[in-house]
């Protein structure tokens, strides 16, 4: 209400002005925002332009969140208001880290990429001691610039809807006491337990090469959901009544809905009252911290996965049973404690339960009442990735991008004015805290679902070959070093 107030003042003051104050769309500290009053919806409402901080804080936990300014972009993306984000203040300790040179390019990359307008707030003037970020700047400004067409109008093609709650984490982090501590700077520690799952997904498709949006809660309600084919809610446990009734529309009208961590039991108020969402037919009969293992017993659910068939897991686990037999349903991952005795003659010894890690029924949803996101985000359980890429599969994704790159190559899919687009974004220098370097990566393909016949790089100013495979074009990427833009068209320009 303060900044309708704001704004409507300005705009009497004069009209042509514009009203864009900072806030955090997402971010990794959720009690922060419920005490700030950082309601994303509300807040966009009463502004003129989106402007969301993407500065991952210095004094939060390890692993860092590398993908910030990118995730705060996609979110950004799919409201009607323009976006911009400031990345870093730049050359300042204290507050935030000093960020190193290739971290600065790739977050203004994967921003812009995403359909943000990436800004750096700069603490001092140009002529100071520190300008170990100001050249990279340049280049990457430059670069920008001269290849507007590839991001004015953009727009991500993507098939999935992955929910970034903002309730969740809200309502969730004032009972996770690892969340926020008065004495440390406004929360920031770690997220909640929400935001770990949401954030292990995130990564998970991002690695499996599978586009998706970024949903904010607050705007479920009058989103186009109908543009998707699966709908992701990762440690949602919070829906209000319009949310619940958004995400039943969307599975009503044919959509696929994957719920993980936990079944959304909550009102928007953090209120328990059952299972919130019609769909999904379940009783949560309890919640438990857990650990050992879930058996993979229906084998060709997960061809991903041929030489194991086990999952380690530990983290909260929900008992849930359906309320009424289910049509074409399948249900595996029967959990099955872990040893309490780790001798060679009493390893193999495991207590099995009657609970059960998935309830998939064809076209319609997948439950995984586990924390499969937040096993990969913590611990980097190398099954968890695989296990989602499976699942969507069988859930009759369609499969747009298909490549050999290793999963440290973030690859962006989207039209623009200047056509149909594929960004890549290389990450292999990351590996947990701050991107130090960028390594160069060597001869990989890409296979995208085009119309398209030739493919060129805005970056290397070169056509890379290409050959056509039934829907798809292939194209080899003879190299890779901090970023790749590449257009796609009919045919080569004269």
């Amino acid at each position: 209400a303060y900044f309708t107030r704001v704004r409507e003042a300005v705009h009497r003051h004069n009209p042509d002005a514009v009203l864009a104050p900072v806030g955090s769309f997402c971010t990794e500290r959720p009690m922060f925002n419920s005490l700030s009053g950082w309601d994303g919806r509300l807040f966009t409402e009463a502004e003129d332009i989106q402007v969301s901080e993407t500065v991952t804080h210095l004094f939060r936990a390890q692993p860092y969140w590398t993908y910030l300014p990118g995730e705060n972009a996609a979110a950004t993306n799919t409201i009607s208001k323009p976006a911009m984000l400031c990345i870093h203040q730049a050359c300042q300790f204290g507050r935030n880290a000093v960020t190193p040179p290739a971290k600065y390019v790739y977050d203004i990359m994967q921003a812009a990429c995403h359909g943000g307008g990436p800004t750096i707030n700069m603490i001092g003037t140009f002529d100071q001691e520190d300008k170990k970020g100001l050249e990279p700047l340049r280049k990457t400004y430059r670069f920008l610039c001269d290849n507007e067409d590839c991001f004015d109008g953009l727009r991500l093609k993507n098939r999935v809807a992955l929910v970034y709650s903002q309730k969740s984490n809200d309502y969730d982090s004032r009972d996770d006491q690892t969340a926020f501590s008065p004495g440390d700077l406004h929360g920031m520690v770690t997220p909640t337990i929400c935001g770990d799952e949401y954030r292990g997904i995130y990564e998970a498709l991002t690695h499996m090469h599978i586009p998706f949006d970024v949903l904010h809660d607050g705007f479920l309600r009058d989103a186009p959901l109908d543009r998707y084919e699966v709908m992701i809610l990762p440690g949602v446990t919070c829906l209000d009544e319009e949310q619940a009734k958004a995400v039943d529309g969307f599975v009503k009208r044919g959509g696929r809905l994957l719920v993980t961590g936990a079944l959304p039991t909550k009102d928007g108020e953090g209120r328990e009252c059952g299972t919130r969402l019609k769909c999904l037919p379940f009783t949560v009969e309890e919640k438990k911290p857990v650990d050992g293992y879930v058996l993979l017993q229906k084998r060709e659910l997960y061809p991903s996965l041929p030489d194991t068939g086990l999952v380690g897991i530990i983290y909260d686990w929900s008992v849930i049973r359906p309320k009424e037999r289910l049509e074409k349903q399948t249900v595996d991952m029967r959990r099955r404690k872990g040893p309490k005795n780790n001798k060679p003659e009493f390893c193999n010894i495991a207590e099995m339960t009657d609970e059960y890690g998935l309830y998939l029924v064809e076209n319609r949803f997948a439950v995984l009442p586990w924390a499969i996101g937040r096993l990969y985000r913590n611990y980097g359980i190398y099954e968890c990735p695989l296990v989602l890429k499976d699942l969507l599969t069988a859930m009759n994704l369609t499969q747009d991008i298909q490549t050999n790159a290793p999963y440290t190559v973030q690859i962006i899919w989207a039209d623009a004015a200047a056509g149909e687009t594929l960004a890549l974004l290389n990450t292999t220098g990351f590996s947990g805290k701050q991107m130090l370097a960028v390594i160069p990566l060597e001869g990989f393909r890409v296979s995208v679902r085009t119309k398209a016949s030739v493919a060129y790089s805005r970056v290397t100013h070169t056509y890379y070959q290409t050959r056509r495979a039934e829907t798809f074009l292939e194209i080899d990427i003879p190299s890779l070093n901090a970023y790749d833009l590449i257009v796609l068209e009919e045919k080569k320009a004269e």
